[in-house]
């Protein structure tokens, strides 16, 4: 039995807003051309997906591989965060939240709690949040800084579950990963990102959030 619901917010709530932090780098590192973007690579590959880090520390992994000095690097790591967010945040309200998973969000909200459970930092998810107008759909929003598995037991204490009786819905292998460490059960979203649809992975993907319904 499900007693608490998690989902990932990016590509899952918002399907397109990974490609939307992709073009918010090349604004935040415009100045450098081309030059950042092996730079960037790095720093994703060690702190974004769920690694166990957030904007902030890739922003500043960038910059320090840039060569730009240590006293500059708050500043340039507060400005790019800036733009970043106001960036991301504009271009997330255009699109607006997935109408398919509002909808059947909507209805599971009803009888099973659900918590956000996700790698971007707490206020800027709980603003993001609040734009769209979807804020009562969760009983908990929960970033970083703290990792997903200390969320997971923020969200199990607050529902005296176990990790078995939690359902997550990520689109990334690192959820996946992230959900046997934690030990609870795991769904995979298809979207244009993860490009999931018609492959072969050791965990159920779903590609519409009706489909959910058997899950719990």
């Amino acid at each position: 039995m499900v007693k608490a619901l998690v989902v990932d917010f990016d590509g899952v709530i918002v399907r397109k807003s990974e490609f939307f932090k992709q073009e918010a780098w090349t604004i935040v590192f415009s100045a450098y051309g081309d030059s950042y973007l092996p730079h960037l690579k790095k720093a994703e590959e060690k702190f974004g997906g769920g690694r166990g880090g957030d904007r902030f520390d890739i922003l500043r992994e960038t910059y320090r591989s840039l060569g730009e000095p240590e006293e500059k690097l708050s500043r340039l790591v507060e400005k790019g965060a800036q733009i970043f967010d106001e960036y991301v945040q504009k271009k997330i309200s255009e699109a607006g939240a997935d109408s398919e998973v509002v909808q059947e969000l909507e209805k599971i909200s009803k009888r099973v709690p659900i918590y956000v459970n996700s790698a971007t930092p707490v206020d800027a998810l709980k603003r993001t949040i609040l734009n769209l107008g979807i804020s009562r759909l969760f009983r908990g929003v929960l970033g970083r800084p703290n990792s997903k598995i200390e969320n997971f037991r923020s969200a199990a204490a607050a529902e005296k579950c176990s990790p078995g009786e939690i359902l997550f819905i990520g689109d990334s292998d690192s959820d996946a990963k992230v959900a046997a460490e934690f030990g609870c059960k795991f769904i995979g979203y298809a979207n244009e990102w993860n490009r999931w649809m018609g492959t072969d992975k050791s965990f159920p993907v779903i590609i519409s959030f009706a489909e959910l319904e058997k899950h719990l």
